[in-house]
């Protein structure tokens, strides 16, 4: 019996079947799959209508750097099916936003990845029914199109140009002298650069004065006691901050960084009494 199954398997190689029959006319049909690893909860909506869902499912920890959309993984071929459009979320999405999703007509305009360096790698996985694919050239922003290469599943290239976004495109061209364009869209930005200083200071606790450049805005700040920000929160960010300091003789230092909208993270900075201690040697005749 023909069936949908969102499968998933955890990080313990334990598989979860989340199987619906399949019973969808011919023609374009709209799915969402959902998942909340923390509350082992996963959804299947079919045209905007929830179609099965689970409580007690064992879900992955790690889902991979790679998404295959249209084949299980390389090698395996196709499944013949065409594809519109694709959006991925960083949080589950409610019944109103999948509502929102099935109703519109407009195009999905996802917001543009963010790149801080000039290298970047175009993954430029493509299979063709024609035979295979020949060439592929490439483009980035309004250059001429380059020299046809042989087709690779990536292509490392830079970013020339000033800060903003970058448009990089290529062409595939299969046997049968069949051709395809795909473009994607990068934004290169700069994290945060932060600034920390030390005010007024006791024993028991400092004022911490901070100034920020560069980022997109609204920020975040966090403040720790160890480098590894253990335990420490994200907190709206804010121009001065008293915060406490360790007692029992602990380093009267914290650590600062900053995160702005597009998750860039600045780099961090160390700020604290023990940092302006002089230190006198001890000699003994």
């Amino acid at each position: 019996v023909a069936a949908w199954n969102f499968w998933t398997v955890d990080h313990r190689g334990q598989r979860h079947d989340l199987v619906v029959s399949d019973t969808l006319t011919p023609g374009w049909h709209h799915f969402v799959v959902t998942w909340d690893r923390l509350k082992s909860h996963k959804q299947l909506w079919i045209d905007g209508l929830l179609a099965a869902e689970a409580l007690e499912a064992a879900l992955p920890s790690d889902v991979g750097t790679r998404l295959h959309v249209g084949r299980w993984t390389t090698g395996y071929g196709d499944i013949g099916t065409p594809l519109d459009e694709l959006l991925v979320t960083s949080e589950v999405l409610n019944p109103a936003a999948i509502a929102r999703l099935v109703d519109t007509s407009a195009a999905l305009q996802p917001a543009p990845p963010v790149v801080t360096s000039r290298n970047v790698i175009l993954d430029t996985n493509a299979i063709d029914a024609q035979g295979g694919i020949v060439s592929v050239q490439l483009r980035r922003d309004d250059e001429p199109w380059g020299t046809p290469l042989p087709y690779y599943d990536s292509y490392r290239w830079t970013i020339t140009g000033t800060i903003g976004l970058h448009t990089f495109s290529a062409l595939f061209r299969d046997r049968a002298n069949n051709s395809s364009i795909v473009t994607t869209t990068v934004l290169l930005t700069s994290p945060p650069a932060l600034e920390v200083s030390l005010g007024q200071s006791t024993a028991f606790s400092g004022t911490l004065a901070f100034s920020l450049t560069g980022g997109v805005a609204p920020w975040q700040m966090q403040i720790s006691h160890t480098p590894d920000f253990a335990g420490a929160v994200w907190e709206p960010w804010a121009e001065e901050r008293v915060w406490p300091w360790m007692l029992g003789g602990a380093p009267q230092v914290a650590y600062v960084r900053v995160r702005d909208a597009n998750g860039l993270i600045s780099e961090t900075q160390m700020v604290g009494n023990a940092l302006h201690r002089v230190w006198l040697p001890f000699v003994t005749k």
